[in-house]
C-alpha cells in the first residue's frame, strides 16, 4: 500500500522526518486516541469535585498513549 501523499506529514515534514513519522503513525493517530480518552476520562472522573485533574498524571498517561 502506497504512503498517503496528501498526508500532513508528506506536506509539512522536512525529508528526513518523515520515514520516522510514517513509523510511529503519526498521521493515523486512532490508536493513541483510542487509549487516551479512556484514560484522561477516567482521571477527570476521579478528582475531587471543584479541583481541577492532576497535570501530572495527565501528562504520564498522555506520554504513555504514544
Amino acid at each position: 500500500m502506497a504512503p498517503n501523499k496528501a498526508s500532513w506529514v508528506h506536506r509539512w515534514l522536512p525529508e528526513v522526518a518523515r520515514p520516522y513519522a510514517l513509523l510511529v503513525r503519526l498521521d493515523k493517530p486512532i490508536g493513541n486516541w483510542l487509549i487516551l480518552w479512556p484514560c484522561f476520562w477516567s482521571i477527570t472522573i476521579a478528582t475531587p469535585k471543584g479541583e481541577v485533574p492532576d497535570m501530572k498524571m495527565l501528562a504520564l498517561f498522555g506520554c504513555g498513549s504514544q
